[in-house]
């Protein structure tokens, strides 16, 4: 840890500038390996101020002051560069510690001895790319000359792309990645007056970058780069530099004293070195990510690379680059922690395993930290998995290597014990009468010596093999077998929450990077509305919401969601009693539970009434007070109640719990009543806490006989096959299982010695031998708890108070309750908050409280109406439930999208398209993260088919706004032709040729304004066929020309109109197309994040079965153990036939997945089939057309 911090608080200390980028002899750019090894050795975050400008204007000056010099970077004094390529200088930032400002003084622009035409443009695009501030200097006034020589700006767009696609770059984005701009004026000796007022400097930069109003080519060409500096640069800066010195020691300026420099020079740089160290921000890549010094080397290789081999720099590839370079990094820097602590650890070998895996833990938290600290977009954990498992393989070997050091030890241990009894076979010793006994009492005491001394090495058990202790040996390597994947269930918790921390550090740095840029546009648009600019700001709104949609992070809605619990303050009754005796769900409670967007983990109480239940579970929510607490003989909690609160230790997870009306309740009349209450809480929770008084003797385990009745009121399977018990399966979906026994006075001793809580339950749980009817009755309680449920827990308390206080134990001071019944409750807690999993359905499908609230109701009414509660329909209701709300979410979120669309209607296709595919995108998305279980895909086929009906209509929808533009568009055209047709104009010799120069100018108008609309040339063709009308009436009149003329002037308009005709169709030609491949594309996606969900599913099922098994497995080898063989075979066959069952199932869930990726590419397929057809069929009516044109001039 001392290297990390020295390094990153020790910047690389440079007394000069050295070349970052040089031409070589080939004239291509190159990077040099000088400079990039000392911004190898920068660790720290990087502030990087570029200066460009026309060469000899003095920008190395301003750079040295930048450094806290005189001199460094070279100034001239000829009319040649002296600066060439970029350079560079690291120095230690004088305003923000722990961060390095680098200062980049690139090549002057403009240099006429320059070969290539291009390199200026170059230079320009380096310093933008690698800088985080960007100071332009120039010389005089900003002009339009000064303006016009700024001519790089606007060429950006061909040497920069934001993202790797090939789909229309937006270099509205820009504005997100590029440096803030700062133009410095040197020599200015203007006054700065607008309108004959004073003005600041930023004023003085705004208004040389107003824009002018018009559409001509002079007025575009004028407001081109003015338009590029506002929407490119987020933010913009200008300094006025005067003169410095007198004209004749300007020449050696570096060497001036500063008495011979103008004290306002002098002020203004102070003020320039003052705002760039205060206001320039550390250099970020796309998505926010800080860029150290070496990054930013690995960056100016990737860029410079890129831009010789012909190619354009790709910010979205230099991140993947960086990433990829710095990921491996991080990877190897992890592994030496974790390597260099456990080779110290090693020379301390042989090692009790629960150090060694201490140490592993603690390394192997250090190597992830040291990880997080260097990668970033490590999106897929790709680099982090191959952390894992090269720290899991190294854990092994030294392992192994204990292990053999700990074997050696024993062995050498063995042998000096063993010594005296060698030596006495050696002698004959005990070949003699009595001479065996002698031999067991001497291999007996070494068997207790070796004990003793060798009682924590790992390998001392596998030595009493040898002794005949197998079994103990045995058990030893369970023990450490359990505690390895005890610290490996600590460190994969660790991991993942340092993961989450940095998931929450990336997406805070991206919405910072997009408020920037959103500011910036809002600023320009406000700029331009101002200015009466109405068209462009109009643009500019379009631009602000495709920046938004764009930045749409897909999580933020399910961060917020996941983040922010409902709150309740009290709890409330979700499932109560009606008048006829009939449970029933609280419509409130459903309320509650609708707004929980996250996974809950959900506790419930259960027990005989009057045990204390309920102060548990206030305890639990953090409260003394909450639900009732009761001191008469009288039940007092009715029903089950819902209290849902923020977990305290899961985040994003909500903490429901739920507390049961007491059992055993003389009041009640129905007799199923309690089982019901007992088989909604096992149903609905995933921990079951069982509150009972006293101790756990027989009387205690019968009065729980509601577990024996769990076969006759829970089903798995809906199936009636056979009656089949599928109660082999309830291990898979049931809840975690806490005995917490209340009052509890007794010794915990078992033959004489102490045992544990866990230890006295399983005692309790112990089986008897035999076959009896009432060894069968004793057993089927306890085997109902020991097959049915996962884990098994032990809680005892002792009272809480002196028994005058009990009736009031909320309101009691704690210091008057029993500080041992405090612990054991903070202890119960604990337990509870950390070991407490997230509730899921049968296939491991995570339960939301939304889900929960449906899972309710569908119970309770199966339950009512008398029937048994099927784990397998309720989750077939479920999936109906959530999938049918998945379809109406996705279509939401494309037709909200594509509302915002319709209000810039009529777009070219592509726009559309490309919206629609985006949208479509998301939509999926939307559904994918709600749906489960749509195994025939049909809500996926159902939201596909609404999508694309949707889209059809807003298709239909651009062509009527598109046609209404259109034919607006030429009635405005037209107009003086109609007049002119109702003045006579035409009718006259001469007459049709002056028409059809007016109709060819109306035309080749319109195509100029219209050449982008979908509805462009079919509107055309309407309008020539009613304008050859006229145009016939027109020619008919003119006595100018023959007859034969006229015949030849009609077969040229009909070949005119042909030729429109065709024009027409191979335009709705071109659109089909475009719609095809918007649809493939679309298809592509959808099937990806299909495949996505189906790997996803499958992982659940299979991990949930991995669950059950470990879990039967136990059972099994603790029934081996007590000597009950029978029912260990019995279980190995339930085991198996588990086994074949999980397997099976999983073979039908890939089989269902398969045939529903087939079914969706069939329909894409048909899709595709049905446009090809329509394709076809209009290059057949096109072809038919250019056949019937034979020839002919056409008007264009």
């Amino acid at each position: 840890m001392c290297v990390s911090v020295r390094q990153l608080y020790s910047p690389v200390i440079m007394d000069k500038p050295v070349c970052l980028i040089d031409t070589g002899s080939d004239g291509k750019l190159c990077v040099q390996q000088s400079a990039l090894q000392i911004l190898q050795q920068i660790q720290q975050p990087v502030v990087v101020v570029a200066v460009v400008g026309l060469y000899r204007t003095g920008k190395s000056y301003l750079m040295n002051r930048l450094a806290g010099q005189q001199t460094g970077f070279a100034l001239g004094s000829t009319i040649e560069s002296k600066t060439k390529g970029i350079w560079m200088w690291c120095v230690d930032h004088p305003t923000k510690a722990g961060t390095t400002l680098v200062l980049l003084d690139t090549e002057g622009l403009g240099d006429v001895d320059k070969g290539d035409p291009k390199h200026d443009t170059k230079i320009f695009s380096l310093a933008v790319l690698l800088s985080s501030t960007l100071v332009l200097n120039s010389r005089g006034t900003i002009d339009n000359r000064a303006i016009e020589e700024l001519q790089y700006v606007t060429e950006l767009t061909e040497y920069i792309k934001v993202k790797s696609s090939d789909e229309g770059e937006d270099d509205s984005e820009f504005v997100k990645f590029f440096p803030s701009f700062i133009w410095a004026v040197r020599d200015f000796t203007l006054e700065q007056k607008i309108n004959g007022k004073f003005v600041t400097e930023d004023q003085y930069l705004e208004y040389a970058l107003k824009l002018k109003p018009g559409s001509s080519r002079t007025v575009k060409e004028f407001n081109l780069p003015r338009e590029c500096i506002r929407n490119y640069f987020p933010s913009r800066k200008c300094f006025t530099f005067p003169f410095p010195t007198t004209p004749e020691n300007v020449s050696r300026l570096e060497s001036l004293d500063p008495a011979d420099l103008s004290p306002d020079f002098q002020d203004v740089s102070d003020h320039f070195c003052k705002f760039i160290f205060d206001r320039s921000e550390v250099k970020r890549l796309k998505d926010g990510h800080t860029v150290t010094g070496r990054v930013l080397g690995h960056l100016a290789k990737t860029y410079v690379d890129t831009i010789s081999s012909g190619a354009v720099p790709c910010l979205e590839n230099a991140v993947i680059a960086m990433a990829m370079i710095e990921n491996e990094a991080a990877v190897k820097e992890g592994l030496e922690v974790y390597q260099s602590g456990m080779e110290k650890l090693k020379d301390s070998f042989p090692l009790e395993l629960k150090d060694v895996s201490s140490e592993h833990q603690h390394l192997s938290n250090m190597a992830t930290q040291t990880f997080m600290k260097r990668s970033f977009k490590d999106s897929e954990g790709t680099f982090m998995k191959c952390l894992e498992e090269a720290i899991s393989r190294q854990f092994d070997a030294y392992l192994w290597d204990n292990e053999k050091a700990s074997e050696a030890k024993c062995e050498n241990l063995m042998s000096v014990l063993s010594d005296p009894m060698t030596e006495r076979i050696n002698e004959g010793f005990y070949a003699r009468a009595g001479g065996y006994d002698l031999f067991c009492q001497d291999l007996e005491d070494i068997v207790i010596q070796y004990n003793t001394l060798a009682s924590k090495e790992v390998k001392e058990r596998e030595r009493a093999v040898l002794l005949e202790q197998e079994i103990i040996a045995q058990e030893e390597r369970q023990r450490q077998l359990e505690e390895k994947m005890e610290t490996e269930q600590q460190n994969n918790e660790e991991r993942v929450r340092q993961v989450i921390e940095m998931m929450e550090e990336e997406m805070s740095r991206q919405q910072q990077e997009t408020k920037r840029a959103m500011e910036s546009k809002l600023r320009e648009q406000a700029a331009l509305m101002e200015k009466g600019f109405q068209e462009k700001a109009d643009r500019m709104v379009w631009e602000i919401d495709e920046l938004k949609r764009k930045n749409a992070d897909g999580w933020t809605k399910g961060v917020s969601e996941l983040y922010s619990p409902v709150i309740m303050d009290k709890p409330v009754c979700l499932i109560d009693t009606e008048s006829d005796g009939k449970l029933c769900v609280q419509q409130s409670a459903l309320q509650i539970l609708e707004q929980i967007q996250q996974p809950v983990v959900v506790v419930a109480m259960v027990g005989l009434y009057r045990t204390g239940k309920s102060y548990l579970m206030n305890r639990l929510a953090g409260q003394q007070t909450g639900f009732a607490l009761g001191s008469t003989i009288e039940s007092k909690t009715k029903g089950i109640w819902m209290w849902c609160v923020d977990h305290p230790t899961k985040s994003g997870t909500t903490l429901v719990l739920l507390d049961t009306e007491g059992l055993g309740d003389v009041d009640k009349g129905d007799s199923k009543h309690d089982t019901n209450i007992f088989c909604l809480a096992v149903l609905l929770s995933s921990t079951l806490v069982y509150n009972s008084r006293g101790t756990i003797d027989n009387r205690a385990v019968e009065e729980l006989q509601y577990v024996t009745e769990l076969t006759e009121c829970i089903k798995v399977k809906s199936s009636d096959e056979d009656d089949d018990d599928d109660s082999s399966e309830f291990v898979k979906f049931f809840p975690s299982f806490i005995w917490a026994v209340r009052d509890f006075t007794l010794e915990r001793k078992i033959d004489g010695k102490d045992a544990t809580e866990d230890e006295y339950l399983e005692f309790a749980l112990k089986l008897k031998s035999g076959t009896s009817k009432k060894v069968i009755e004793y057993n089927l309680p306890r085997e109902c708890i020991q097959n049915f449920f996962p884990s098994r827990t032990c809680f005892t308390f002792p009272f809480p108070t002196a028994p005058e206080n009990v009736s009031h134990l909320e309101s009691l001071d704690p210091a008057n309750i029993s500080s041992d019944f405090l612990e054991d409750t903070d202890r119960f807690c604990k337990f509870v908050f950390n070991e407490s999993q997230v509730k899921k359905l049968k296939d491991g499908i995570t339960v939301t409280g939304r889900v929960l609230g449906h899972l309710a109701k569908t119970y309770v009414d199966t339950i009512s109406s008398g029937a048994v509660p099927c784990l397998e329909n309720a989750v077939i209701a479920m999936a109906m439930i959530e999938n049918e709300a998945a379809v109406k979410e996705g279509l939401e979120v494309y037709q909200s999208g594509m509302e915002k669309l319709k209000d810039f209607f009529p777009l070219e296709l592509k726009d559309v398209s490309s919206e629609h595919q985006h949208l479509s995108n998301m939509a999926t998305q939307t559904f994918m993260k709600r749906s489960f279980r749509d195994t025939d895909g049909k809500y996926l086929k159902s939201l596909e088919e609404n999508i694309n009906k949707l889209f059809d209509g807003y298709l239909c929808q651009n062509e009527q706004a598109s046609k209404r533009r259109c034919e607006d568009l030429l009635s405005s055209l037209s107009e003086p032709m109609i007049e002119n047709l109702k003045q006579g104009s035409y009718a006259k010799p001469g007459g049709y040729d002056l028409f059809c120069k007016d109709l060819e100018d109306i035309v080749k108008n319109y195509n100029s304004q219209a050449n982008k609309e979908v509805k462009a040339e079919e509107v055309l063709e309407e309008f020539l066929k009613q304008k050859s009308v006229d145009s016939k009436a027109i020619l008919q009149a003119d006595e100018n020309l023959t007859e034969k003329e006229k015949k030849i002037k009609e077969e040229i308009e009909k070949a005119a109109l042909l030729q429109q005709e065709i024009k027409a169709k191979e335009e709705k030609q071109r659109q089909l197309e475009e719609k095809m491949e918007a649809e493939k594309q679309s298809n592509e996606e959808r099937m990806s994040q299909v495949k996505e969900k189906m790997d996803e599913e499958l992982r659940l099922q299979r991990e949930e079965a991995e669950r059950a098994m470990k879990s039967k497995l136990r059972e099994q080898a603790a029934l081996l153990e007590k000597g009950f063989k029978e029912k260990a075979d019995m279980k190995t066959q339930e085991t198996e036939e588990f086994k074949r069952q999980n397997a099976e199932a999983e073979r039908n869930r890939a089989r269902e997945f398969a045939e529903m990726l087939e079914n969706t590419n069939r329909r894409h397929q048909q899709s595709m089939a049905m446009m090809m057809q329509q394709q076809r069929e209009q290059e057949k009516a096109i072809q038919e057309k250019i056949a019937q044109c034979s020839g002919g001039c056409c008007i264009s």
